[in-house]
C-alpha cells in the first residue's frame, strides 16, 4: 500500500485520542459549562466519537475486502479500496479529536 505510514499514524492518533478523551472526560468536568448549548454540543460530539467505531470497523473491513480480495483481480477496485482505507483513517483521526479540541476551545 502506498500510504501505509500515513494510515498507521492516523489510526494510532484516532486510538490515542479515544483513550485520552475517555480518561479526561471520565475524571474531570472539562467541557461542561453553565450554558446548555455548550453542554449539548459536547454530549453530541462524545456520542459521535463513541458510536463511530462500530461503523468505522464495518467500513474498514469492506475496504480491506475490496483492496485485497477484489483488488487482486481488478486494479480499479484495489485503488478504490486504498482510497477508502486512507479516507476512513484520516476521518477517524479528525473525528476522535473533535471533543477534546472543542473542550479546550470552550474552557475560559
Amino acid at each position: 500500500m502506498v500510504y501505509n505510514k500515513l494510515m498507521k499514524v492516523c489510526i494510532s492518533i484516532a486510538l490515542i485520542m479515544l483513550v485520552v478523551s475517555n480518561v479526561i472526560f471520565a475524571t474531570t468536568t472539562l467541557g461542561t459549562n453553565e450554558d446548555e448549548v455548550y453542554n449539548g454540543i459536547m454530549k453530541v460530539l462524545l456520542k459521535i466519537q463513541k458510536y463511530s467505531w462500530p461503523v468505522a470497523v464495518i467500513i474498514f473491513i469492506y475496504a480491506i475486502y475490496q483492496y485485497y480480495i477484489i483488488g487482486s483481480e481488478a486494479f480499479e477496485y484495489k485503488v478504490s479500496g486504498q482510497r477508502l482505507i486512507m479516507g476512513l483513517s484520516v476521518f477517524m483521526a479528525i473525528l476522535q479529536s473533535l471533543p477534546l479540541l472543542y473542550a479546550f476551545i470552550i474552557v475560559q
